[in-house]
């Protein structure tokens, strides 16, 4: 799968609480806007960028901190912060999290959350 080839490539460099940040960073959830090719990112403000998709009626949306539904759909997640199907929460280790999001926000490294993504793909 392309995110988790991503997660693992060392291109992207990790960032908390946003798509995408400053100076190339990512969260996870972010990688997988930049690889989907569905939307683009764009400047919101000096530092943090926003990602730009068309919805249905060709309106343009913006999103900076979850999912876009396009992104969602492109990939198949259940939901927009990565949540388990069947509601239990992720497992990394001995952390538990309520979805990729929170992992990610919680420090779970990128390679981490590419195992677990190609572990744990059918219940995403």
């Amino acid at each position: 799968m392309e995110l988790v080839a991503a997660l693992r490539s060392g291109k992207y460099r990790q960032t908390k609480g946003k798509l995408h940040g400053g100076s190339n960073t990512y969260c996870c959830l972010g990688v997988a806007c930049a690889v989907s090719g569905v939307g683009k990112y764009e400047k919101l403000s000096r530092s943090d960028r926003a990602y730009v998709y068309t919805g249905p009626s060709d309106e343009l949306f913006h999103e900076d901190m979850e999912l876009p539904i396009p992104v969602r759909d492109h990939f198949g997640f259940s939901d927009c912060l990565g949540r388990r199907k069947d509601e239990k929460n992720l497992i990394f280790g001995t952390k538990e999290h309520e979805s990729l999001a929170n992992a990610n926000d919680a420090g779970i490294k990128f390679t981490e959350i590419a195992d677990y993504i190609e572990k744990n793909w059918r219940y995403l």
